[in-house]
């Protein structure tokens, strides 16, 4: 929602100083795959963590 927040703004921003259409679809189409990409990120590494987890709680190794 922060992301959304910030890029509001600079959006408009462009607008107003009247960027291309093209480069302001890129520069979105860019910022959505980024925020795509972290929350993959962090969703994978929360999913080791969550395994690490369970592994030294039930003593075995499920691989």
């Amino acid at each position: 929602m922060q992301l959304l927040e910030e890029m509001i703004p600079f959006v408009k921003e462009m607008r107003h100083q009247s960027a291309g259409r093209g480069l302001l679809k890129i520069y979105m189409l860019g910022s959505a795959l980024v925020a795509l990409g972290v929350s993959g990120w962090w969703q994978k590494r929360l999913r080791v963590l969550r395994n690490a987890h369970q592994t030294q709680v039930s003593g075995k190794a499920s691989y």
